[in-house]
């Protein structure tokens, strides 16, 4: 099971996802690791942004690493190459507005490289932990929830995610069940 470091809570979204992400070894596994991770952060911009309007909104995944959310594209490239460029024309030709997610120290050189091939319509790129942390913060923002509750909400959904893919119980997070759980704030 992948457990939250101590001291988790002083930290962004971003930061605890990628110490939870350094905690597995095998690539594919990260991969999963992330997408379940970006669908759970979707999730939590249904819940928070959308959902404090009472406007019912959903997300759809219409291959792994692409989802949809009110016309937006979300793709998450794990591996930045020359066929990432071509797979980012693929999904987003008919699709100007676009974010891709990418691998945290990737996120320049792909942007770079878009914004060369498509100078007026290139694609916003985030590094994973900056995408994580943008979702999480907002959500804190929008819904005006507590971080707590943004990531157990975050890491709730990851669960349910991860549960409906067959992930084996090594790579679900150990969410707390209340405070006292918790790790303790500041380190020991």
């Amino acid at each position: 099971m992948l457990e939250l470091e101590q001291g988790w809570r002083r930290y962004t979204g971003g930061w605890v996802a990628m110490r939870l992400l350094e905690q597995i070894s095998d690539e594919g596994s990260k991969t999963n690791f992330s997408r379940h991770l970006i669908r759970a952060a979707l999730d939590l911009a249904v819940a928070t942004f959308f959902g404090r309007n009472g406007r019912i909104v959903t997300v759809t995944e219409p291959s792994p690493g692409l989802w949809c959310l009110l016309g937006l594209r979300y793709l998450f490239l794990p591996v930045v190459d020359n066929d990432a460029l071509d797979k980012c024309e693929e999904v987003l030709r008919k699709h100007v507005q676009g974010v891709v997610i990418v691998p945290p120290n990737y996120d320049f050189l792909l942007r770079e490289a878009l914004e060369h091939r498509r100078p007026r319509t290139a694609p916003q790129v985030q590094g994973l932990d900056g995408f994580i942390s943008w979702r999480t913060m907002f959500a804190e923002l929008d819904g005006r929830w507590r971080t707590e509750r943004v990531m157990r909400f975050l890491f709730n959904r990851y669960n349910v995610h991860a549960a409906e893919a067959g992930t084996n119980g090594s790579m679900m997070i150990h969410v707390p069940r209340d405070t006292k759980d918790l790790p303790p704030a500041t380190p020991q």
